[in-house]
């Protein structure tokens, strides 16, 4: 989530993007025919996978969780929204997010479809791990680059407002 990336400096002066935080799961009961598996976590940002208790949980679910800030950095909203942890719940199983672009029309097409590749349901779906994710994001990784990819003629985007996590609740 937003709360774990923290902006600091290379020895260079350049920028580095740290995570912190990166969770607790914690196996509470076994037997030989079901394993349950307790997860901690903002609910936002777990995957489909997660939220069912699957125990072979992999990089994918980050993608899906680093989508979800995408999205929110995009869109300027969440995926998902709900008043109960059991209706969020249900929300990221079943639902599909809106489309970026309806939400704000000037996100371009293959930013929206990348944001949306992170949220799929299918894990299978989605690209295998962090480092593939920020690959197909590189392109847009300078203002000049991604201007030039993802908006007609370098035009100047809209900013986007943030919501207020001090009091967004999941």
């Amino acid at each position: 989530k937003p709360e774990n990336l923290f902006l600091t400096q290379r020895d260079d002066g350049s920028p580095r993007l740290k995570l912190l935080d990166f969770g607790i799961a914690k196996v509470v009961a076994q037997s030989a025919n079901l394993n349950t598996t307790r997860s901690f976590g903002t609910p936002l940002y777990m995957s489909v996978e997660q939220l069912s208790g699957l125990k072979d949980i992999d990089a994918r679910a980050d993608v899906y969780a680093f989508g979800v800030v995408l999205y929110l950095a995009v869109t300027g909203a969440p995926p998902f929204e709900a008043e109960t942890f059991a209706m969020l719940m249900a929300k990221i199983m079943t639902e599909l997010p809106r489309d970026p672009q309806e939400l704000r029309p000037e996100v371009p097409t293959a930013l929206a479809r990348l944001v949306m590749k992170a949220l799929e349901k299918d894990r299978n779906k989605r690209v295998a791990t962090l480092d593939d994710f920020i690959r197909e994001l590189e392109p847009f990784a300078t203002e000049q680059g991604f201007r030039a990819k993802m908006t007609p003629g370098g035009a100047e985007l809209s900013p986007v407002r943030a919501p207020d996590w001090r009091t967004a609740e999941t």
